[in-house]
């Protein structure tokens, strides 16, 4: 997937233009504006044929649980995992996704996972063990901005670095491509490319298009 596509559960502006654009993927946010709304637009996704992926709450936030079995039963092809900690939080979300598999009538591991997997300090000591976690794992996602907010740090600081490449290094250990959230930032494909990313995060018709184009 060179370009997935986010949008807020329930904005529909942004949603026609994800509808519209030539990203591979779209994603709905659940944690961004519910879980009811992201099981309408993936079903919208579904009827149009797209590739479809909901990113739910951490796991920690009490709200994940619920967030899944709304979402499932639309039959997403994967979910985005924010505040990944190490392979033991995609195992987690592996056996969650499992027992809805099971309730929904779907095939055992169809559902794939795209995990952020350096939101939080704490997530970059455990980037290694990503490298056997699941047959699911098709994605680790760099979201750049989720780690300097952690940190309290600007989102350019170079201590942010070290990280990044953690990140590509742990995606080709476990054979999935590093995914950047580009969200805002076209000038960064090119670098991006060149640094080992395959794929991106964008949130307009403009960055699909040019996400396509870079990461071809």
């Amino acid at each position: 997937m060179r370009s997935i596509f986010l949008v807020p559960a329930g904005d529909a502006a942004l949603f026609a233009e994800a509808l519209a654009s030539a990203a591979e993927a779209v994603a709905i946010d659940a944690s961004a504006g519910g879980a009811p709304e992201a099981a309408e637009m993936l079903g919208v996704l579904r009827e149009r044929g797209r590739r479809a992926l909901a990113r739910i709450h951490a796991l920690t936030s009490g709200l994940a649980e619920s967030d899944l079995d709304t979402v499932m039963a639309q039959a997403p092809y994967g979910i985005i995992l924010p505040q990944a900690c190490g392979g033991r939080d995609v195992q987690h979300l592996g056996a969650k996704l499992a027992v809805r598999e099971a309730e929904n009538a779907l095939e055992d591991g169809a559902t794939r996972i795209l995990a952020s997997a350096a939101d939080l300090p704490e997530a970059v000591f455990l980037l290694g063990g990503m490298a056997r976690a699941t047959r699911r794992l098709v994605g680790l996602v760099w979201d750049g901005a989720a780690l300097a907010g952690a940190l309290g740090v600007d989102e350019e600081s170079e201590i942010l670095a070290p990280a990044r490449a953690q990140t590509v290094f742990a995606a080709a250990a476990a054979g999935t491509p590093a995914i950047l959230d580009a969200r805002g930032c076209a000038e960064t494909l090119e670098q991006a490319r060149r640094d080992g990313f395959g794929g991106a995060l964008v949130d307009s018709a403009a960055l699909a298009e040019a996400a396509e184009r870079i990461f071809s």
